[in-house]
């Protein structure tokens, strides 16, 4: 009887035990915190129109490029997740009519801005 009660205990235990080992994270609900970044910064060709973003150059995963105007309102939203980690991201600009935008670099945890000014 002893010995039944045992491996009834032990078989509960790792049932319980796995339930722990493979469950999901919860939700990540918490609004992601804005971080002032300095070590990375837009690079403009303005012959091109092209703006350059290196991933290689930063030192945190990159989920997503927006882009917003001084009002605020988003002008550009790209997914990058897929991309390697060395790529160089090509943002056209031809089709922004305001001189200054915010980037923002979106990682999993936070939000990384850079100002953009386009001189014509």
């Amino acid at each position: 009887m002893q010995v039944v009660s045992r491996i009834s205990c032990t078989i509960a235990f790792i049932l319980y035990g796995t339930l722990f080992l493979f469950a999901e994270p919860p939700a990540h609900s918490e609004p992601v915190e804005e971080i002032i970044y300095d070590k990375w910064n837009p690079w403009l060709d303005m012959e091109e129109n092209l703006v350059f973003i290196d991933f290689e150059a930063l030192d945190f995963n990159l989920l997503e490029i927006k882009v917003y105007d001084e009002d605020n309102e988003l002008v550009f939203s790209d997914r990058v997740d897929d991309l390697p980690f060395n790529s160089i991201y090509e943002l056209d600009v031809t089709t922004f009519d305001r001189d200054s935008y915010t980037i923002n670099l979106h990682s999993f945890s936070s939000v990384f801005p850079a100002d953009l000014h386009l001189k014509r």
